[in-house]
């Protein structure tokens, strides 16, 4: 969801190309994890294709983890850039899902609080009044707001050590204390999806930026995406197993399952981020070419995959499942292609300019 800043001149072809594949294939995993239903497919492990939002706060952390060791940050000109990178795109799909709400007689509510991306604030409904993958986007932010303040600490001696250790207790608090019951909200539900529980997913993200500055042998890499795959795979089967006896309830209703699902995932993908980050030119041309288009895409796939079947339905078009998923599929690539050359890749331009 966010754009592959260069950690360092040297370093900007060297690490394009695994970080954009990687944010292209958290976006396909999400659409996967919401079009299994559409297909008429059992859901299996794909349920736990949602983690690909927790592969996204990883690769975040990541990406900006040179500023946790010494990169030079300028608050201004990195909040221009942050700003212009998420918002046009993101009021642009606000305003393609009002005009759904409108097209099929709903009323379009929250638009304030939309505008300001405050609704994870109030209520899952109104979080997900408009678009699922919207939840993601406000800790996102929040991660980019406090980033010179958590940098700052990080520099500080066994700083990065002593923010790790406390975001992760801090997670596991509100995860304890966080209700059985989904349609109960309290305080450490709200927190869960804020900056105070998921602040560990990014700094995994650090973590796997940290490891990959070493020479990684081939042999590293491959058990290190071995093991993070095999962490994956486990996870994933517990998580859908539970789901498959009651929902998310079911799954609320353990004890060490009830919040800590996205951290699973996210400890999976650090070993995975950490050998791909910095795979360099070990890639057939086509292989980068595709990659850099997938990531590329990806903010306009995450955004706008939820809208395709909307838009297809009010066009009236039917056809079975699989072929409806697929028609999906392609409408949601097609949308984000057209939005990356008018919108999203104008306006981050715009917004370099004016930070530079």
């Amino acid at each position: 969801m966010v754009n592959a800043d260069k950690a360092q001149p040297s370093d900007s072809t060297v690490m394009q190309w695994p970080i954009e594949l990687l944010r292209g294939i958290a976006a396909l995993m999400v659409v996967f994890a919401h079009y299994w239903g559409l297909a008429g497919v059992k859901a299996g492990l794909f349920v736990y294709f949602i983690t690909g939002v927790d592969l996204f706060f990883v690769i975040s952390g990541y990406v900006f983890a040179p500023y946790f060791f010494g990169k030079t940050l300028h608050p201004q000109s990195f909040f221009i850039k942050r700003f212009f990178r998420i918002y046009p795109l993101y009021a642009c799909s606000l305003l393609i899902y009002v005009f759904l709400k409108f097209s099929t007689s709903q009323e379009a509510k929250y638009l304030v609080t939309h505008l300001f991306l405050l609704y994870t604030t109030e209520s899952r409904e109104i979080a997900f009044y408009y678009n699922q993958a919207y939840w993601s986007l406000p800790v996102e932010i929040e991660f980019y707001l406090f980033l010179p303040a958590l940098a700052y600490i990080a520099r500080l001696k066994g700083g990065l050590f002593v923010m790790v250790a406390f975001a992760l207790v801090l997670h596991c608090v509100i995860a304890f204390f966080s209700p059985t019951d989904m349609r109960m909200a309290n305080n450490f539900l709200a927190f869960s999806v804020h900056l105070p529980g998921l602040l560990i997913e990014f700094l995994l993200g650090v973590i796997a930026w940290q490891i990959s500055r070493n020479e990684l042998t081939a042999r590293a890499r491959f058990l290190m995406i071995f093991a993070g795959a095999a962490l994956w795979v486990i996870a994933a089967w517990v998580f859908s197993f539970y789901f498959a006896r009651g929902g998310d309830n079911a799954v609320m209703e353990n004890d060490v399952l009830r919040g800590n699902i996205g951290l699973f995932a996210a400890l999976a993908f650090m070993p995975i981020v950490a050998a791909l980050g910095r795979f360099g030119q070990r890639a057939p041309p086509w292989l980068r070419i595709v990659s850099v288009w997938l990531g590329n895409l990806s903010f306009g796939i995450y955004l706008f995959h939820n809208a395709a079947p909307q838009i297809l339905n009010l066009c009236g078009v039917i056809a079975p499942p699989v072929v409806f998923a697929a028609l999906c599929i392609i409408l949601t690539f097609l949308i984000a292609q057209v939005l990356y050359v008018w919108v999203e890749n104008p306006s981050r331009n715009y917004g370099r300019a004016v930070a530079s």
